[in-house]
């Protein structure tokens, strides 16, 4: 990373008595802390951006030093969203980053397939009340046909009645004249 203090990074690995060290480790600090607040600010902007940033550190050493002598600069990175990362923490942190951003496509096109399911079942019951609003007319028809059947026997047997009457056995009527 071209924008990490690795300057004071390299005066604190040249130390070469206690007082030095500490003046150094010091500034190292401070350059690391002002790193951290300006990508902070920079590029993690609610709304518009990923709601965390990486620093990348050039070196497992470098990595090393900030876990080991600066635990409470770690801590207020990862709070303030920032994630530290070397060469060998990056691909693991890309790869669960890409894993969560895979669980979040898959959850919201579970939310879009439950939406369209409940629609279906939602169009299923619609089906099944026209099925039996029809089957009911149906049965109804079914009923009409049968009492029409036997109105027309009733008919037909009453004109069999008629036809069957001999009508040359019957007297004459006398008409007036």
């Amino acid at each position: 990373d071209s924008k990490f203090p690795l300057e004071s990074w390299l005066g604190l690995r040249e130390a070469t008595d206690d007082t030095t060290r500490s003046q150094k480790l010091r500034q190292f600090s401070a350059d690391v802390q002002k790193h951290i607040k300006d990508v902070a600010e920079r590029y993690i902007i609610p709304g518009e951006t990923a709601e965390g940033a990486l620093i990348f550190v050039p070196s497992e050493a470098i990595y090393a030093e900030l876990h080991t002598s600066l635990v409470s600069l770690v801590s207020d990175a990862t709070r303030r969203g920032v994630y530290i990362v070397s060469p060998t923490t990056l691909w693991a942190v890309l790869g669960t980053m890409r894993a969560l951003m895979r669980d979040v496509r898959l959850r919201t096109e579970a939310g879009r397939i439950r939406r369209e399911v409940d629609r279906m079942l939602a169009d299923v019951g619609r089906l099944e009340e026209r099925t039996d609003g029809l089957r009911k007319h149906f049965i109804q028809a079914q009923k009409d046909i049968d009492q029409i059947e036997i109105s027309a026997a009733a008919i037909k047997r009453g004109g069999q009645r008629i036809a069957d009457l001999e009508l040359d056995d019957l007297p004459t009527p006398i008409l007036p004249t």
